[in-house]
């Protein structure tokens, strides 16, 4: 067939049972995309309650030892208040 020939109803027809299979497909691929973006969704999800349970353990620890700061601290400040005021004691 001569690519300059007019187009016969049979033509036509084809042409349209091929736009309706390709409309189909298109809605098929649709859904997919939704399935996809739905599991991309979740392993985000995923992902960020995992970032954030690793910054509450890394807390959690910060915590602990800035506390343990504080006390140390605290007890070098009681030690040396303890020393200043007793008689023959040098003064650092």
């Amino acid at each position: 067939m001569d690519e300059n020939s007019p187009a016969t109803k049979k033509d036509i027809q084809e042409l349209g049972e091929k736009i309706a299979g390709l409309d189909e497909k298109i809605v098929g691929l649709d859904e997919k995309i939704r399935g996809f973006q739905d599991i991309v969704a979740e392993l985000v999800r995923d992902a960020q309650t995992e970032i954030l349970r690793g910054f509450d353990h890394f807390q959690a620890g910060l915590i602990l030892r800035v506390r343990k700061a504080e006390s140390d601290l605290s007890n070098i400040n009681a030690s040396n208040i303890a020393t200043v005021g007793k008689p023959g004691r040098a003064h650092a």
